[in-house]
């Protein structure tokens, strides 16, 4: 049951007739505008329109724009933390011992270049910063803090050609026609959505930075075998060669393996794939351990460190990977740590530590283990989660004690505790490949995009910037994971000024 809920200004589309035509016009919209996914199950081969809400979600706002105003700080924070080799080391040393497959890897591969010396200092971060509504104690809401993600951020163009499907839907329709608004006052309004082309913008501009002779180089695009997702991943590759004359090469970490290599005889490194120079890596596999089918020492893990030690810009970085682990945010929100990294400014400390939820170590000692018994005596107050990425991995209520009950102390410090939000949810419809499949309230996660384009610690960076954003919701009543994984569908955000949660009476459940 959600705790708060809002008011929808679409409660007068309630007639099936009139949700099944919306639908329709949805769908419609969505196949000629190229929001699809690969089929699952059944559909399994075909293409099939990407799930989407029937109406775009009340949104705060004040919050939206704080998001998108903190996103940069976000940004020079995984950076800077990205350039303290032995603060990772010692963040991540407990949970790479229990999980030694995969982010004991990591540290492997990170250990070498730092060892060996990094061959290309540039780092290109397109990172999505994910957000819940909190509602406070006086009735107002703040964004919370659910992840950084500094690996295969998607949805950027996906998410992008929502924004305009819903501002059709509501405007074709005369949806807001009945919304009362105060004298003066802003009608809601679905925001403008670039992340696609500041998207393609960093990219280009981080293949310019590697060489802006090599107008030839390539971006290397590192993908899963058989990818659903590979609409989205399309909308990036047409816009990277459009507006920016560069082309993509996609290719999974076993080709790269096979067909890749570096020049290890020039002092340059440059990297090679199948006869191209390769500017720029950008992954959208490698941040779980099924992306390394042949586990450690294999032909994956081997195409990682290959990447890692060329002159090729990363996207990310294995550092920015390490940077974007959930152990490192836990350990972001402890006192003190914050004004580490930026000791010149309390005032981005405030608004970075304002956005942050609760967040507990695991690790083994005294306070592991209080952490430890306050998640199994009150489960329903927090969210238990892996060192895992891609939705899905994350333990909720009585799953929370049993796990626990069964892991060792050594064994929990590949985990962190997280304060469990209850956003208020807003009534609303998911609309599926064959039309409505369901409504109900419906809870969102709102992420923010960002570019970061920079070097050693002294110097400035080349790109900084909020480029746009991503809606996604689910029923209220669903646990975890994304629209990749088939729980979350596509949405937008209908902004206004007047967001106003009530309490939740039992009929709302």
């Amino acid at each position: 049951m959600a705790s708060w809920v809002v008011e929808s200004p679409f409660a007068g589309v309630s007639s099936d007739v009139d949700r099944r035509k919306l639908a329709e016009e949805a769908t419609t919209y969505r196949m000629a505008h190229g929001i699809v996914m690969g089929g699952k199950g059944p559909h399994e081969g075909y293409t099939v329109p990407a799930p989407v809400t029937l109406f775009p979600s009340l949104f705060p706002l004040d919050q939206f724009e704080l998001g998108m105003q903190i996103q940069p700080l976000v940004s020079e924070l995984v950076h800077r933390v990205s350039t303290h080799p032995t603060f990772l080391e010692e963040t991540l040393g407990g949970a790479a011992a229990v999980d030694a497959e995969f982010t004991g890897e990591m540290l492997r591969v990170h250990r070498t270049v730092q060892r060996e010396g990094i061959t290309q200092p540039l780092m290109l971060g397109l990172h999505r910063t994910d957000y819940m509504l909190h509602v406070q104690e006086d009735g107002s809401t703040q964004i919370k803090m659910v992840e950084i993600n500094t690996i295969a951020a998607s949805f950027g163009g996906l998410g992008s050609r929502a924004a305009p499907l819903f501002r059709f839907l509501v405007d074709d329709n005369d949806l807001l026609a009945g919304d009362k608004q105060q004298e003066g006052e802003q009608r809601p309004f679905v925001p403008d959505n670039q992340a696609l082309q500041g998207l393609a913008r960093a990219m280009a501009t981080a293949c310019t930075a590697y060489d802006p002779k090599a107008d030839r180089a390539v971006v290397l695009m590192v993908v899963q075998p058989g990818e659903k997702n590979a609409y989205d991943q399309a909308l990036l590759i047409h816009q990277l060669r459009i507006a920016h004359s560069r082309k993509v090469v996609r290719a999974s970490l076993a080709d790269i393996a096979r067909y890749g290599r570096v020049d290890e005889e020039s002092s340059e490194r440059k990297l090679m794939f199948n006869g191209y120079e390769v500017a720029l890596v950008y992954f959208r596999a490698g941040y779980a351990p099924t992306d390394y089918p042949t586990g450690p020492g294999g032909v994956e893990w081997s195409a990682r460190l290959l990447l890692e030690r060329s002159r090729a810009i990363k996207c990310p970085s294995i550092q920015y990977h390490l940077a974007g682990a959930k152990k490192v945010q836990q350990v972001m929100a402890a006192p003190g740590v914050l004004e580490r990294f930026f000791p010149e400014s309390s005032d981005a400390v405030s608004l970075l530590r304002s956005t942050f939820a609760g967040l507990y170590s695991l690790d083994e000692g005294s306070e592991g283990d209080a952490a430890a018994a306050e998640g199994s005596r009150r489960p329903a107050a927090f969210v238990l989660k892996p060192q895992r990425e891609g939705g899905g991995n994350n333990l909720y209520g009585d799953a929370i004690p049993a796990a626990l009950g069964k892991m060792s102390a050594h064994e929990r410090s590949a985990y962190i505790l997280m304060e469990r939000l209850y956003p208020p949810a807003v009534p609303n419809c998911i609309v599926g490949r064959d039309g409505v499949l369901g409504e109900g309230l419906m809870v969102s996660e709102f992420g923010t995009f960002g570019a970061f384009l920079g070097g050693r610690p002294d110097q400035e960076p080349l790109l900084n910037e909020a480029l746009g954003y991503l809606l996604r919701s689910k029923m209220a009543t669903a646990l975890d994971g994304g629209v990749a994984a088939g729980v979350a569908v596509l949405d937008s955000p209908l902004l206004t000024r007047t967001f106003q949660p009530h309490a939740a009476v039992a009929e709302d459940a």
